[in-house]
């Protein structure tokens, strides 16, 4: 996985979002980019339960990505990342008396892939509870896994499609404690994921947390740092987590089991 940009592209004045859509696809065609099948993302948000009184309840959002099938990503607000295998769904079913899905605030979103020499580019509609919220454009510079060295050839590219729609630099790449010459992965892409479902749920809120707009943490620091189980990851939030592979970059691939016990 290459450097990723994710951003929202408004609804062209007096076209549906579908319309919008098919004239994005038509500039990329037009620039010689050629389709290559779909994708799709999604999100489900969790509440905590037992949380303290008169405390908004903490969030788990637990994410897939058709480009990665046999995994998925869980962020606790303001923690760490879990990467896990796809059947970490069934898991939060049994953990239903500590973590109540939210129903109704499923995001998903669906749309095509283009390759235009090393750029992948994805479309999609963001569609909740079957509804139209927005669209989306993913584009990723595949050679490149370091910001600081590709974003202007992104931007530049961006730009023959999007016109003046194209986003500024992401801003999980600015926090990074290196900055934009931290190496990317795919958690970098999937927050952006979350950040964009957040803002086209409704007025910028997250479920349950008026006025606020979730930017999961990532300190970068999960390799080396101490066990914990699983489980109370996902009640404290409190540790930094190993990555199970799933990101080729700096992380060491670990047995997911030995984590989940702790060990």
């Amino acid at each position: 996985m290459g450097v990723t940009c994710v951003c929202q592209v408004p609804v062209a004045d007096g076209k549906s979002v579908q319309q919008t859509v098919d004239m994005v696809h038509k500039k990329l065609e037009q620039l010689g980019a050629v389709k290559q099948g779909s994708f799709c993302v999604d999100c489900e948000t969790y509440h905590a339960t037992g949380s303290v009184s008169g405390q908004p309840s903490k969030l788990l959002y637990v994410m897939h990505n058709s480009e990665t099938p046999l995994s998925c990503l869980a962020l606790f607000e303001n923690s760490p990342c879990l990467v896990a295998d796809g059947n970490f769904d069934v898991l939060m079913v049994k953990l239903k008396s500590h973590f109540q899905n939210a129903k109704g605030h499923k995001v998903e979103c669906r749309g095509s892939r283009f390759r235009y020499c090393d750029f992948l580019i994805k479309v999609g509609t963001v569609t909740m509870s079957s509804s139209a919220r927005g669209i989306s454009v993913e584009v990723e510079y595949c050679p490149c896994v370091v910001p600081g060295d590709c974003w202007n050839l992104m931007k530049e590219f961006m730009q023959s499609f999007l016109g003046p729609s194209v986003p500024e630099l992401p801003s999980v790449f600015a926090t990074k404690p290196e900055g934009i010459f931290a190496a990317s992965d795919c958690v970098d892409t999937m927050t952006q994921y979350l950040e964009l479902f957040n803002k086209l749920r409704g007025h910028g809120e997250d479920p349950g947390h008026v006025g606020k707009t979730i930017s999961p943490g990532w300190p970068g620091n999960a390799s080396g740092s101490p066990g914990r189980s699983w489980t109370k990851w996902l009640e404290r939030a409190k540790s930094g987590l190993p990555c199970l592979g799933c990101c080729p970059v700096t992380r060491p691939r670990i047995s997911g089991r030995r984590w989940m016990d702790g060990k």
